[in-house]
């Protein structure tokens, strides 16, 4: 499997000046729990340009509200490319049902418990889309190909 991490920039060709450059640490962090079978390429646009040259079979983009559009964007272009997507990040975690419109799967609150599995189960052939919640303790229950959130603790605004 050949994945994509990326952190959207906010405004397409503008990249930050070297001085100022932090890296995102979420995505490293996903990249260091990724099963070591995947082809793992890791981008933050600011830096560098994507190359849509290549054919991922999965792209994650982690994106906050400033870069949403943009996640958006990207989400549209690997999709039409065959590619599956799926969103997480601040923005997302907030508004899923916005994020899930342009994604597969919405992944809601910290990702690190559970990132393995969220490859796993998009990475089957009969996955279908529909949004993965998984909370911030990534208590879950896996049925049909969805994962429910049993608790809801953090992100009181989703109910």
């Amino acid at each position: 499997m050949k994945l994509l991490l990326v952190s959207p920039c906010p405004e397409v060709g503008r990249k930050t000046p070297k001085t100022l450059r932090i890296p995102q640490l979420a995505l490293h962090i996903l990249a260091s729990l990724t099963p070591n079978d995947v082809d793992i390429t890791v981008v933050e646009e600011e830096i560098e340009d994507i190359d849509f040259s290549i054919d991922f079979d999965l792209v994650g983009i982690s994106c906050m509200t400033a870069t949403a559009n943009r996640g958006y964007q990207l989400c549209n272009i690997f999709r039409e490319k065959g590619s599956k997507v799926v969103l997480g990040g601040m923005h997302p975690s907030v508004l899923p049902q916005e994020a899930i419109q342009h994604a597969d799967a919405v992944v809601i609150g910290e990702a690190e418990g559970c990132w393995p599995d969220v490859i796993r189960i998009l990475g089957e052939e009969n996955y279908r889309n529909s949004t993965i919640y998984l909370p911030l303790i990534c208590q879950s229950l896996l049925s049909q190909g969805e994962i429910f959130i049993l608790i809801r603790r953090y992100l009181t605004v989703l109910g």
